[in-house]
């Protein structure tokens, strides 16, 4: 903890020099749900897009560590809270929850090649600076590497503050939804919860967004009618969209 009180991740290097050296921390909330039909857990995962500010990540080369400060632990709560407490309303369901971060890691080591990185946290029990905990006698590992971190079914914002878009990745497609207020933005991304709880795989005419990109299509959704319009073929991803 700072002494404002914010929690700062602390990243050691523990295997020699290395240059150039960048981190991008990201936030992932895995929401899931029990389907009785399946007897299966299915799970929603977000990815919050300004979970963590660019500005609050930096290397210190004196001490060979990674610090991001991480000062919106209240705020995520506050969503896990909301989102939560609709659906055990709404929907007459449990809706457990799970938070995990994900640090990539860009750098040159000691020959200059560079080398990119993917850790999280070895389990989901945080042990303090001050924990008697140990791993191997001397050592506190409480990140791990992993290959890839996993492709989230929505993308953003933890709330509101002005207009933004949320995205959406079906099986077969990607859609973008952009909002102008507090109130739509808990509605949509409610709805979109709730419509990847029943299905990740719909044709694209049930999807949510007001763009669709499926297969190298792009549609646009018509406000006033809902009506789907092709827009253009061969298109890898979503840019501006007017």
């Amino acid at each position: 903890m700072d002494k404002n009180g914010s929690f700062i991740w602390k990243i050691s290097n523990l295997g020699g020099a290395i240059s150039n050296a960048t981190i991008y921390p990201m936030m992932y909330v895995s929401f899931s749900i029990y389907d009785k039909e399946l007897d299966e857990y299915i799970n929603v995962i977000v990815e919050m897009t300004d979970y963590y500010s660019a500005n609050n990540c930096y290397y210190r080369n004196s001490d060979g560590s990674f610090y991001i400060k991480d000062d919106k632990q209240s705020e995520l709560d506050a969503f896990i809270e909301k989102y939560t407490s609709l659906f055990y309303s709404n929907e007459g369901e449990y809706l457990a929850y799970n938070i995990t971060p994900y640090f990539t890691l860009h750098y040159n080591d000691y020959k200059e090649n560079t080398c990119n990185k993917i850790y999280t946290l070895v389990d989901d029990e945080l042990f303090e600076d001050d924990s008697e905990h140990k791993v191997f006698g001397d050592t506190m590992k409480q990140l791990k590497e992993i290959s890839e971190i996993p492709n989230p079914d929505i993308v953003a914002s933890l709330k509101f503050d002005t207009s933004c878009v949320v995205f959406v990745n079906y099986e077969n497609a990607i859609t973008h939804q952009p909002i102008d207020d507090e109130q739509t933005y808990n509605d949509y991304l409610y709805s979109v919860i709730l419509d990847l709880f029943d299905s990740k795989s719909k044709p694209i005419e049930e999807m949510y967004g007001q763009a669709i990109l499926s297969n190298g299509t792009l549609w646009r959704r018509d406000i006033d009618t809902g009506e789907l319009i092709w827009v253009a073929d061969d298109i890898e991803d979503f840019g501006f969209i007017e």
